[in-house]
């Protein structure tokens, strides 16, 4: 099991629709095959968000790194590019894995 991170900052004057298209956008990612989706915001810094969510492979993600620097019209959070705070280029997404102590030995 691999986990998907994505972490973004809202332009402030954005944030209502922002709201507005996240809620469209939780529905198209859960056709995908995820688990344990989760959306957060920051405590500390204002307009931060935080996504994650659980896949089987990296094949998902790597599908969505391609999307996303090729500005495909398929990647599911090209919509709210022009909402954040730098544009596409201050968007992140990260893949990890799960380890042990035993791994690192």
């Amino acid at each position: 099991m691999y986990t998907i991170f994505i972490e973004y900052k809202i332009d402030p004057n954005h944030l209502k629709t922002y709201y507005n298209i996240h809620q469209h956008l939780q529905d198209t990612i859960k056709k995908y095959d995820i688990q344990q989706y989760k959306w957060q915001k920051a405590v500390d810094q204002p307009y931060l968000f935080v996504e994650s969510m659980q896949v089987s492979s990296l094949t998902m993600y790597h599908q969505w790194k391609e999307q996303q620097t090729s500005d495909s019209p398929h990647f599911p959070w090209r919509n709210i590019f022009s909402y954040i705070s730098g544009g596409s280029k201050k968007f992140n997404m990260w893949a990890f894995e799960n380890v042990t102590l035993q791994d690192m030995i």
